[in-house]
């Protein structure tokens, strides 16, 4: 879900982008073809000019005019002094198209629109840039931020699970009985599995039982006669023992794909999942009773 709403920001980055780029454009071209039938004519007295980020200010005794800095050479406005009474042609929200003094023309609208269409002709080469420029950029921070997503979602699932057992510590009894009660059923093993998992002092006999008695690499359904309904899920590998109880409801068995380890305590790694889930989807083939799921999918 979080990741699908991240490809969602991410379009819609896109797509303000391009509007963003479209927009400004517009504005621009709009520039390049202004005429004094479409300005409004105001005379003030000048005060000052006072330079913003991308404008300049004339500041008058009326009100405040505006032009954008690439419109407009500094010699014009270097020309200009206090009380200087000016005649503007105004476009727009107080914009500038053009300046006169004492019937002078300081700027024409005709030098408006072709500093407008320079401007113009520049943007169309550079906005593309620029846009290719700021996608390559947002798709490596989407790729960085989305490595680093999955590498903090592996670590959280390699943290340390299972439990740690003195296998030396076993009940010899209970190791030889649960040994003997053993039988293979087709593809299943039955035997007195949960009869030992009962007493928790016998685990670790269990335990034992499991990695001598079973292969490595293998996937193994363990059935309790005594036991009705449910199953044990074996795994082993390099001594890892995963033991999950699995349910059956009208003949099928839910199993897990996820690897959890239950001996002993470590890590789970990602080779480990992958060898797991490989071997369930074969054992799976061989066996219609089993239902392969997701955790959170698992009848409890």
């Amino acid at each position: 879900m979080k990741d699908k709403f991240d490809k969602i920001a991410m379009l819609l980055l896109y797509v303000f982008c391009i509007c963003g780029c479209i927009a400004l454009l517009v504005d621009q071209y709009k520039k390049t073809t202004v005429t004094l039938e479409q300005t409004t004519i105001v005379e003030d007295k000048f005060v000052e000019v006072q330079k913003d980020s991308s404008y300049y200010k004339f500041i008058c005794e009326s009100d405040t005019y505006t032009i954008n800095q690439y419109l407009i050479d500094k010699d014009t406005i270097d020309k200009l002094k206090e009380n200087d009474g000016l005649t503007f042609s105004l476009y727009g929200n107080n914009g500038i198209v053009q300046i006169s003094k004492n019937n002078e023309l300081l700027y024409s609208y005709e030098t408006y629109n072709l500093k407008a269409k320079k401007q113009f002709n520049i943007s169309v080469i550079i906005l593309p840039i620029f846009f290719i420029v700021v996608n390559g950029v947002l798709l490596v921070i989407y790729f960085v931020v989305a490595r680093k997503k999955k590498h903090i979602k592996d670590e959280e699932v390699e943290e340390l699970v299972g439990q740690d057992f003195d296998l030396n510590s076993i009940n010899q009894e209970e190791y030889d009985k649960l040994i003997s009660s053993i039988k293979r059923n087709d593809n299943i093993y039955e035997g007195s599995f949960f009869n030992t998992m009962s007493d928790e002092e016998n685990i670790p006999t269990l335990i034992k039982v499991l990695l001598d008695y079973f292969n490595e690499d293998e996937i193994n359904l363990l059935i309790d006669p005594n036991e009705k309904g449910m199953a044990l899920l074996l795994f082993i590998l390099n001594d890892k023992v995963s033991l999950d109880i699995v349910f059956e409801e009208n003949g099928i068995y839910e199993v897990p794909k996820e690897l959890i380890w239950y001996y002993p305590r470590c890590k789970v790694l990602s080779e480990e999942r992958t060898k797991y889930l490989s071997e369930l989807k074969l054992y799976a083939l061989d066996n219609p009773n089993i239902k392969i799921v997701g955790n959170e999918k698992r009848k409890s």
